[in-house]
């Protein structure tokens, strides 16, 4: 398998910065796959990644190219892409992941390479977009400008002429998603119209060509068909919930208000007397009971300064004063 994938990159037209790195990347990979996805710790990540590799980027059809790593190892394998092949956009997915990752935990401190290494590696990927992008500047007008006259063009919907910038715009409201201009869907168009301006620019199209086969005779992807389908059965299958009859949409709704509650912090309510008034809300009921509440401690209870006293006057609510909140622990 490694010798496989390793001869994939050498045919490619990919720069190879380091081979042994390269080895030691897909060696990691292989050794560090986890057998099943662990919700919350793993990623599925792409041996040959997909923006170089979009033969097989489809996992269904090229399992063996997926593995699942923890996300401190995922971080590791795209940190030593970096180092193995010259890539801008291997280059911008590990900065990407390294700000996205940090900020949201799934990385810790440990795990992250030197601060000062990776300053390098954004001065990198900066100086890189900016010379992509004076490079691709006059083609990418050239295509928007295409792409906005593809959107200008006018069809007739319902009797009424309206360019498809407009009808895309109504399209949630009007729900005329299946709409045929000559036996093609306006999916159908809008990607031919991309594909072709694709082409004369010498840009990949094989993503669009993909996406053009998934359209279905209505006009739709599979996927479109199958949330359409979702969401009416939601909508209009009824349940027995509790005693009461309730669409599925509605369980749902109260469910999620109710497990939401249950992780949410709770607050006891005070009045100026250090009583309990009200046990174990959440923060959207102490904002019922007075929009500032919620900011109230018992050093800074509501009507502790003129203003907030003069805005409880004006609401009528004086009974309020004094009034200040706790978390419960």
């Amino acid at each position: 398998m490694k010798n496989k994938i390793l001869q994939e990159f050498l045919d490619s037209n990919i720069k190879i910065i380091s081979k042994e790195k390269l080895e030691q990347c897909i060696e990691y990979c292989i050794y560090k796959n986890q057998e099943n996805s662990i919700t919350g710790k793993t990623s599925y990540h792409h041996i040959l990644p997909r923006k170089l590799f979009p033969e097989y980027s489809n996992l269904n059809e090229n399992p063996w190219n997926g593995v699942h790593l923890l996300h401190s190892d995922h971080y590791y394998v795209h940190w030593l892409l970096t180092e193995a092949i010259d890539s801008y956009s291997m280059l911008n997915a590990f900065c990407s992941m390294h700000n996205k990752d940090t900020k949201n935990g799934r990385i810790e401190e440990k795990d992250l390479i030197p601060a000062d290494e990776f300053q390098k590696k954004m001065e990198e990927r900066s100086r890189r977009y900016t010379i992509w992008y004076k490079e691709n500047i006059k083609k990418m007008r050239i295509l928007n400008r295409k792409h906005s006259e593809f959107m200008k063009k006018e069809i007739l919907i319902g009797g009424k002429r309206q360019s498809i910038s407009q009808y895309y715009a109504n399209i949630r409201s009007i729900k005329e998603q299946n709409t045929f201009i000559d036996g093609k869907s306006l999916l159908e168009l809008r990607i031919e119209k991309i594909v072709k301006a694709r082409k004369m620019n010498g840009w990949d199209t094989s993503k669009h060509q993909k996406a053009m086969n998934k359209v279905e005779e209505n006009g739709k992807t599979k996927q479109q068909n199958t949330t359409d389908k979702m969401v009416n059965t939601r909508k209009n299958k009824k349940v027995l919930f509790e005693g009461k009859e309730m669409s599925i949409k509605e369980v749902c709704a109260i469910k999620t208000s109710r497990k939401a509650r249950e992780r949410a912090k709770k607050y006891n309510v005070y009045n100026e007397y250090e009583e309990i008034i009200y046990t174990e809300l959440i923060r959207a009921d102490i904002v019922l009971i007075h929009t500032t509440l919620i900011n109230a401690t018992k050093e800074k209870p509501l009507g502790n300064t003129t203003q907030s006293l003069n805005k409880l006057k004006k609401q009528n609510k004086l009974n309020l004063i004094g009034y200040y909140i706790k978390e419960v622990n």
